[in-house]
């Protein structure tokens, strides 16, 4: 094999263009990143502080141990991972209270590896997302944990685990001075203790014949091909060598998918994704590997093995064209801006940045420095082209450090014969593989027409300008950063509850409609490689309201970017062959969505007409056609929307564009309708359980509620709280939680939350827990954490909580050209300012704003889909689908029976006193043996001022907020009736058969509000009350 290290350091002694000739043993090193502090403690432990700002108010806390599974002794297999197992379990200052205990506690939970991870080379526990708004000591007590994990292991364990073998890793919005100094302080506990760890040398081993080996798909068929090389020189590890091959393995994936993408529809072999991944120097102690597959089906897993091979041997023995690779360039620096340009970096990427360097010797200089070197330009393209041919023909090969892996569940399948098919295709590449699309600019249409600025103005929401142009076009503008990129979003209104003739299951599928019209004289995929050749990401998603074209682009780029949007307007033609392709791969179910997600969607949603969620689906014939038809009527109307440009950007200039290009845009008077279609969601239970080889849990919540900003600050806070003890219950049980949580304005406005749950590796988990197997059991102790965190809510120490969590949340938003973006469609589009006075309005934001919505996040629909494992004993009931939800902490109460709503106590009938009522409201559900009119005397007619007074007097210390009554308004019908609003009614009784006390009764829709009337208070009516 031809040394991929040389051609590397190659590279490096020409790009660096120094005055003299750079050996490449003298290879430079980046400096280390000025945020990131490193050293060792009195007592021989390592240290990493990282101060990161990126997301304000949190905190990762890692500790590494040179300790791994190669440590072991043959009669000890399994004891490292069982001594980090039971140090999770039993630790001197957390005996009162377990290292578990402390960690669910504080909200500080597991991860899909579990707390703590036991590999080869090394043992590495994780505490992630410390939310330091939670408990101010936080980081000082997870500190102290981490250092009694590191005693432990010095008292009982032997030298391997002395303190010099260990590092404690600190990131996020921290002050690196109090953290080091309270690690000076807790090393002085643990003595230094000198270790002879055991070397590992690193050995080389090229293979010259490929390996085969078949793997259980588990419904993930597809083939893959993976390289080893050798990894670089422990003494280059922190030089720039590790960084050039990790960016050649990032432009060899880019020009691999766009090669492999055009065989793959040119041979129409369906696929489900081109999959890549790269794992260098720093990321293992053994080789370099290459992996690049594609995922398909039965089918057709030997033709993808064979264009698989065929675009790999095209690409070893011919390279890439100039135009090829300066294509992929662009790509590598747009992805390399969106990813870096603003400093978003997160705490767990610099985590594992000091992990690399205390195990491997990596560099530890930042990302922003790293981006920098690469966007220096100081060769040729000749020479940058020859000098990644090197390094790809260096790694490819037919047969030599291949391994070839099949995934597929037919018991049938012959590896061997699926390698020949591989290795029989080697060298059978044609021409078109190799076509490169980046030139290919000058048939895009031209603008027909000018348009000049109309009305200058500034933004005031983000200090940018507004600009309204002669044909009605709106755009916002804000220049942001130096990094040489920008996002943009144009919207349109006119989603697919727009189109009169959509059929179930279609409106997922319409926003990849537009990738099957020819644009420009171009395919849909010419089309997209000629975007991405030149830097420019583009996205067309259609919701139920809207229609959205959106990405990012190089800054010199924007120009091209604006003649594309022409082009993929009014120069679009039907592709028939294209069309083709896209139906075979939704017939086979190769762009279906995650299951779990779907299947909760169909469960909470009747009208699977209006789903979002990629379903396995046969289109019909003329759906190409009647989304044309969708399209047409959207591009006609560019100024029903508005188009936001966040970025690098000169103002000047991008007037300038505009104004030259804007013009060939149609306009009209005539404006979408947004239909919010027909409401069908549930409003009860609805369960699914599927029997399957791996457990899984998925629960969606749904909670209507009136959008205002306000409302907005105040369901995000509620997400927190129940995503919380959703995911404290899981984890309780072993299991994780992934939770998304949106806030829709169509077809109804809402706050809905998925919560997708999965068992943790138990291997990471502490000794003393028991991982759940039971997917059905898990579920009966998720319902009650949900039922019981929507009864109880949350106090006001927990609304200082989320009120900080949230804030922090905005600040670390604050200059993300992608979050501005959504946020300035948000206020332009749907007239939902969340971003002026973000503080104001979440210090407005109190208790009782909070957990109505909690409540009915409880309440109002829940969706259920339980995958059980096979053959897993289990005795949980679950009720049918669709049955009414069971009170746990009564969500409603009883018949005939008072609820407090904010303890989730009930007191019957019965047993009822009236003075038990007086300050409190209570929720009162009538029953035919309860006392209702014809027991309790109305007094005089009420008006609906009389209401609204009622309304302030329950928004007292313990009342219910007058903003919660929903419909509050003038309505003379209701006024005649003594109501408020459609929905409300107010009175006052007597209880003739008790006490004989005044009850105001507020009733909204069916549940009435009941409270008792002090005896020393005045008639309700009285003027002090209306205030």
């Amino acid at each position: 094999m031809k040394s991929i290290t040389k051609h590397i350091a190659s590279f490096l002694v020409l790009a660096l263009c120094f005055p003299i000739i750079v050996p490449a043993e003298d290879l430079p090193s980046l400096p280390a990143a000025s945020n990131i502090r490193a050293g060792s403690l009195p007592n021989g432990v390592n240290y990493y502080i990282v101060q990161n700002s990126s997301h304000k108010g949190m905190a990762d806390i890692a500790l590494v141990q040179k300790v791994g599974k190669a440590d072991e002794e043959p009669r000890q297999k399994g004891s490292v991972t069982v001594a980090a197992r039971a140090a999770l379990t039993d630790l001197p200052h957390f005996s009162h209270n377990s290292p578990f205990g402390y960690l669910n506690g504080k909200s500080i939970l597991p991860s899909s590896t579990g707390f703590v991870r036991a590999g080869e080379e090394a043992t590495i526990y994780r505490f992630e997302n410390l939310v330091q708004a939670r408990k101010a000591d936080i980081v000082d007590s997870t500190l102290l944990l981490v250092f009694d994990i590191i005693s432990r292991g010095n008292e009982k364990m032997d030298k391997m685990y002395a303190p010099e073998n260990q590092a404690i890793i600190v990131s996020g919005d921290i002050e690196p001075d109090a953290i080091r100094g309270k690690m000076d302080i807790l090393s002085m506990f643990i003595p230094k203790k000198s270790s002879s760890p055991k070397e590992r040398p690193y050995e080389w081993r090229p293979s010259d014949k490929a390996e085969a080996e078949l793997v259980p798909a588990c419904g993930k068929v597809g083939v893959y091909a993976e390289y080893s090389s050798p990894r670089s020189a422990a003494e280059d590890m922190a030089t720039v060598l590790p960084l050039v091959s990790s960016r050649y393995a990032k432009e060899l994936e880019i020009a691999l998918r766009r090669r492999l993408g055009t065989v793959l529809e040119k041979e129409r072999i369906p696929y489900a994704s081109i999959d890549f991944s790269y794992t260098g120097s720093g990321d293992t102690p053994y080789d370099e590997k290459v992996r690049m597959g594609i995922r398909t089906t039965e089918a057709y897993l030997e033709k993808a093995a064979a264009s698989l091979a065929s675009v790999l041997s095209s690409l070893d023995a011919n390279g890439v064209t100039e135009n090829e690779f300066r294509a992929a360039e662009n790509e590598f620096r747009l992805n390399m801006a969106d990813r870096y340009g603003i400093d978003m970096v997160t705490n767990a990427s610099c985590v594992d940045k000091c992990i690399s360097a205390f195990l491997y010797g990596s560099s530890l200089a930042s990302d922003k420095t790293n981006s920098a070197f690469f966007s220096r330009r100081d060769m040729d393209i000749t020479t940058s082209t020859m000098l990644f041919n090197n390094f790809v023909s260096a790694l490819l090969d037919r047969d030599r450090n291949l391994r070839l892996e099949f995934r597929t569940d037919n018991p049938e399948a012959d590896a061997q014969a699926l390698a020949s098919a591989f290795r029989n295709a080697w060298g059978s590449f044609g021409k078109d593989a190799e076509r490169c699309f980046m030139a290919d600019t000058s048939m895009l249409k031209k603008s027909s027409g000018k348009a000049k600025i109309r009305q200058e103005m500034p933004e005031p929401l983000t200090g940018g300008q507004t600009w309204t142009f002669t044909n009605g076009i709106r755009v916002i503008f804000k220049q942001v950063g130096n990094d040489g990129h920008f996002s943009y979003s144009w919207l349109v209104k006119g989603g697919y509850s727009y189109m009169q003739d959509i059929r179930p299951g279609e409106s997922a599928y319409l926003g990849d409609l537009i990738g099957t019209f020819r644009k420009g004289g171009l395919s849909g995929r010419e089309f997209n490689d000629m975007l991405n050749s030149n830097g420019i990401s583009l996205e067309t998603t259609v919701s139920i309201s809207d229609l959205t074209i959106s990405g990012s682009a190089l800054s010199p780029k924007f120009p091209l970017l604006v003649k594309s949007l022409i082009s993929l307007a009014y120069d679009r033609e039907e592709d028939k062959a294209a069309f083709g392709f896209l139906r075979d791969r939704i017939a086979l179910g190769l762009m279906a969505d995650d299951p779990v997600q779907a299947r909760l969607d169909s469960l909470m949603n009747r009208d699977m007409k209006m789903s979002g969620y990629r379903r396995k689906l046969a289109l019909e014939d003329d759906f190409q056609r009647r989304a044309a038809r969708y399209y047409d009527d959207c591009f006609s109307r560019m100024n029903d929307g508005v188009l936001i440009i966040v970025g690098d950007l000169d103002p000047e200039q991008t007037k300038k564009t505009l104004t030259q290009y804007l013009g060939a845009f149609r306009t009209d008077k005539a404006y979408a309708y947004r239909s919010r279609g027909a409401e069908n969601r549930i409003r009860s239970r609805s369960t699914m359980v599927r029997t399957a080889d791996k457990p899984a849990l998925g629960l969606e919540l749904s909670a209507a509620f009136n959008y205002t900003a306000e409302n907005f600050m105040a369901a995000n806070i509620a997400a927190i709280f129940m995503e919380d003890a959703v995911a404290k219950a899981a984890a309780k049980d072993g299991w994780i939680l992934d939770a998304r949580s949106s806030i829709l304005m169509f077809p109804e406005e809402s706050l809905v939350m998925d919560l997708l749950l999965e068992r943790a590796d138990p291997d990471g988990l502490p000794a003393s827990m028991v991982c759940e197997t039971s997917a059905r059991t898990v579920l009966a102790h998720i319902r009650e954490a949900i039922s019981r965190a929507g009864a109880a809510g949350i106090d006001e120490d927990e609304l200082k909580i989320g009120k900080s969590i949230l804030s922090n949340l905005y600040k670390s938003w604050s200059d993300d050209p992608k979050t501005l973006t959504r946020l300035l469609v948000l206020r332009y589009s749907y007239g939902k300012d969340l971003l002026s006075d973000y503080a104001g309005k979440i210090s407005s934001v109190t208790v009782r704003s909070v957990n109505p919505i909690m409540a009915s996040l409880s309440r109002d629909g829940i969706a259920e889909y339980v995958q059980q494992m096979k053959d897993v004993p289990d005795f949980t009931e679950i009720p049918p689908a669709d049955s009414p939800l069971p009170v746990v902490a009564p969500l409603r109460p009883a018949e005939g029976s008072f609820y407090y709503p904010y303890d989730g106590s009930t007191v019957p009938l019965d047993s009822l006193d009236l003075k038990d009522l007086v300050d409190l409201p209570v929720l009162y559900l009538p029953c035919d043996n309860c006392p209702d009119s014809s027991a309790l005397n109305l007094p005089d007619s009420l008006s609906a001022k009389d209401s609204l007074s009622l309304g302030r007097i329950l928004s007292g210390e313990d009342g219910l907020p007058a903003e919660d009554i929903p419909n509050q308004g003038s309505n003379p019908d209701a006024e005649k009736e003594g109501r408020s609003g459609e929905g409300i009614s107010l009175r006052e009784m007597t209880d003739s058969s008790s006490t004989g006390r005044r009850i105001r009764v507020m009733s909204v829709d069916s549940l009435d509000i009941i409270q008792a009337v002090p005896k020393e208070e005045e008639p309700f009516e009285t003027e002090e009350h209306n205030d």
